[in-house]
C-alpha cells in the first residue's frame, strides 16, 4: 500500500531518516523502512515513528533533501520499503 503526503524539512532528523506519525505507519505497515517516490526517484529511508510528525506528512533532514532535489512541502508518494 502507498500513500501520497507531503515532506516536510526539518533540522532536527538525522540523514538518512525520516519521521512519520504512528498512525500513517500502521497503515501502511511500515516498521524499520519506507521507500518515498518523488520526481521518478526512489529513495530508502529508515523510519522514526513520532506523533510530532503530522497524519497528512513525513518529515526528513532539510539538507539530505535539498541535495535530493525535493522541496519543503513537496507531494511524495510513501510507501513500505
Amino acid at each position: 500500500m502507498e500513500k501520497r503526503v507531503r515532506i516536510i524539512h526539518s533540522d532536527d532528523i538525522k540523514e538518512g531518516f525520516i519521521a512519520i506519525n504512528p498512525r500513517l505507519a500502521n497503515l501502511l505497515g511500515i516498521e524499520t523502512h519506507a521507500e518515498i517516490s518523488v520526481k521518478g526517484k526512489r529513495i530508502r529511508f529508515e523510519i522514526i515513528i513520532t506523533d510530532n510528525a503530522p497524519e497528512d506528512a513525513v518529515m526528513g533532514n532539510r539538507e539530505e533533501l535539498k541535495r535530493y532535489g525535493i522541496a519543503n512541502n513537496s507531494a511524495v508518494v510513501v510507501r513500505r520499503a
